[in-house]
């Protein structure tokens, strides 16, 4: 009966650290957003900060776009179609003229961008 009791005991303690791993995974995926395609860098290592994966408004595709924080698959829609109508990007600053992009957007996105 004892290590019926130990068993049970070891297979909890067992599903709880899988839990937590989950948990901890699923964190850290939540703070680093992956930016596929043209980000800066190259790579696409896990673990490299969001900041570090800036990515070229000029070249960037919705895919890429709406990987960023706050930035929706019609938003990004509208800044390709935006960049395809006017050209290309200058400043980053220049998102607050695409429909849906304020201040706080912009704001928040800037670390992930640059124009080249």
């Amino acid at each position: 009966m004892k290590s019926r009791s130990f068993a049970i005991l070891l297979l909890f303690v067992a599903a709880l650290a899988a839990v937590m791993f989950a948990v901890a995974l699923s964190e850290q995926e939540i703070a680093t957003y992956t930016v596929s395609g043209n980000a800066a860098g190259g790579d696409e290592k896990r673990g490299t900060s969001a900041a570090e994966k800036r990515i070229d408004l000029n070249t960037a595709t919705e895919e890429d776009l709406t990987a960023l924080p706050g930035i929706g698959p019609v938003t990004a829609a509208r800044i390709v179609a935006y960049r395809e109508e006017h050209g290309n990007f200058y400043d980053p600053g220049e998102l607050t003229e695409v429909e849906g992009i304020g201040e706080k957007t912009l704001e928040t996105l800037l670390p992930y961008l640059f124009c080249e």
